[in-house]
């Protein structure tokens, strides 16, 4: 199973970079297939890959597009309807990811989109434009989706060692 994480800090001030090398260290585990960072000075989205289906091994998380970035930890059911919904291409459909998927439903149809989605998921989308960030988990949580919020700084992870090491 991959791996998410991120710090947002409210207040603006910068993400403590020795944080997010504790977090990938601590997630490391989950992630022997890759990895990824998107960065701002004050957020900092994570991801570590593990490569379960086909289309994973397309995986580059955290993905940005349009304004928007994503980092899923996601297995999609009814793929096929969904593409068809999100009118994605047939020759690009082998190598549509999960996240892109997640991003492009949130990006259409809004965060009700979650009612139409089938699957283990537990993902984070930055909306840059109105520096909003955007959490979620499937309905029965089998994707875990941790987090905290002290002092105007929301910090989450798939597991809770990542996020009780951080001071």
């Amino acid at each position: 199973m991959s791996a998410i994480f991120g710090i947002l800090d409210l207040k603006g001030r910068p993400v403590n970079l020795v944080w997010i090398k504790s977090m990938q260290e601590d997630l490391a585990h989950r992630g022997p297939d890759g990895h990824g960072l998107y960065t701002e000075p004050s957020l900092v989205l994570g991801h570590q890959l593990l490569q379960v289906t086909p289309e994973s091994m397309y995986d580059k998380s955290p993905y940005e597009e349009d304004g928007f970035v994503i980092t899923a930890n996601a297995r999609l059911d009814e793929r096929q309807a969904l593409m068809d919904k999100l009118n994605i291409a047939p020759e690009v459909r082998e190598k549509t990811t999960d996240s892109i998927l997640l991003l492009r439903s949130y990006r259409k149809w809004g965060k009700d989109f979650l009612k139409n989605i089938y699957g283990d998921f537990a993902f984070a989308i930055w909306n840059k434009e109105k520096k909003e960030l955007f959490c979620a988990r499937d309905q029965m949580g089998v994707k875990p989706l941790l987090y905290y919020f002290q002092d105007n700084r929301f910090v989450f992870s798939t597991e809770l060692k990542a996020i009780v090491k951080l001071p």
